[in-house]
């Protein structure tokens, strides 16, 4: 039961945050059949689906700032992404950088 809700949320982060992807699956493959463990894994699975909208606007927002021609700003961002990881409220402040470089 855990392994099957854990494996339904790879299909969408393989193609859109493969390296999240590969902790969850690294987090089940580790876990093996110790509940407790896939228990983890399955929250890492929830953190990181409830995450992945601020994580892509974020990077859809540095694209547009490099598109006005601020790239030291898209790097920031995408900085900012990159070490956020698997946390949400660094990924969040990721998304408030994003929003004040491109609005303002």
């Amino acid at each position: 039961m855990l392994e099957s809700r854990i494996d339904s949320s790879l299909p969408s982060l393989s193609s859109s945050w493969p390296a999240a992807a590969r902790e969850i699956r690294s987090c089940a493959r580790d876990a093996g059949r110790d509940e407790r463990g896939l228990e983890r894994c399955l929250r890492l699975s929830q953190t990181v689906i409830g995450m992945q909208s601020n994580r892509n606007v974020s990077l859809s927002y540095a694209n547009s700032v490099s598109a006005q021609g601020d790239s030291a700003g898209a790097a920031q961002i995408e900085r900012c992404v990159e070490q956020a990881g698997f946390k949400p409220g660094a990924m969040s402040r990721c998304r408030d950088l994003a929003d004040r470089l491109l609005f303002g």
